[in-house]
């Protein structure tokens, strides 16, 4: 399974890194749908589980995003870990086609970061609100945030509230009690 990667993908590794049971590649961006299907349906590599897509944030670096997919094979139990390193304004190809459940993963890695998947049928937000502007993983996000939340017992409604200073007073008499 490790030096028939040289053989079959010479034109597409960056880098390539072999240990017990885990190989890491670092390819190019653009054929990252293709690699993936190779080790999906391949005799010999037999991928069949995507365990996880993640992505880091390097403000400072050429390429901003490194987006890491994780796949793995019950048959050899091995793990492959694949790096694509992206600028901040290219697309990355969707894999929702070749494994069902990245749909779900891309839409994480887009609403956190802002990377946008190319052919993703559903881009929606879903762990942050659709009021929110900018993408809170990104380094560049200001910690405190832009608005601040609230829940106005009159209206019976949540209601947003642009933040005008960085020190917030905190009611901390808790009612209850």
């Amino acid at each position: 399974m490790s030096l028939n990667i040289f053989l079959l993908l010479p034109k597409y590794l960056i880098n390539i890194i072999f240990l017990k049971n885990i190989i890491f590649l670092t390819i190019i961006n653009l054929y990252i749908y293709l690699i993936i299907l190779i080790f999906k349906y391949l005799d010999i590599y037999l991928c069949k589980i995507l365990l996880d897509i993640c992505s880091v944030d390097y403000p400072f670096n050429t390429y901003r995003f490194n987006i890491i997919y994780i796949l793995f094979s019950l048959f050899f139990n091995k793990k492959l870990i694949i790096y694509i390193f992206n600028f901040e304004i290219f697309n990355v190809n969707s894999i929702q086609y070749i494994f069902d459940c990245s749909i779900w993963l891309e839409r994480e890695i887009n609403d956190l970061f802002g990377i946008y998947f190319f052919n993703n049928i559903d881009l929606r937000r879903i762990l942050t609100d659709y009021n929110l502007n900018g993408y809170p993983l990104r380094k560049d996000f200001p910690i405190i945030g832009f608005n601040e939340i609230f829940y106005n017992e009159e209206k019976k409604k949540l209601e947003y509230d642009e933040i005008s200073n960085f020190f917030r007073i905190f009611n901390l008499k808790n009612e209850i009690y």
